[in-house]
Formats: C-alpha cells, sequence, structure tokens
C-alpha cells in the first residue's frame, strides 16, 4: 500500500512530540453543559469520554460536536 502525500502545511513530527500529555476525561453520563464548563476550565477544545461498562471503548467528545 502506497504511503500518502503529506499535506502542505503539515510538519514532519512524530505524533508523541505534539500531542497532549496527559488527557483530560469526562464521565459518559456527563452533559454537555459539564463538557464544555470543563473544556473551558481546562483550555482545551475536546475531552476524552470514559468508558461506561468494563470493555467499553474510550471515546472523545468535541467543542464542535456539541455546538453545532
Amino acid at each position: 500500500m502506497p504511503i500518502p502525500q503529506v499535506e502542505v502545511g503539515v510538519r514532519e513530527q512524530k505524533v508523541v512530540d505534539v500531542m497532549h500529555h496527559g488527557c483530560i476525561t469526562i464521565k459518559s453520563h456527563a452533559t454537555a453543559s459539564e463538557a464544555i464548563r470543563k473544556m473551558k476550565d481546562t483550555g482545551v477544545s475536546s475531552l476524552v469520554v470514559e468508558p461506561r461498562f468494563k470493555g467499553d471503548a474510550y471515546g472523545i467528545v468535541t467543542r464542535k460536536d456539541i455546538v453545532e
């Protein structure tokens, strides 16, 4: 399988060099208002959603998911 070309303006860096260390999580039963408040308080635009039950996958919610 060929490697896709890098888009213009994307720097060739490793993800580990640009990722946020330590993720900010929220419970899956939290409200959208709680999520927005937590994003605002912590200065992030997305949160990792904790699994509801053991064995479930983690999720992610972004400000855009809620606002739009």
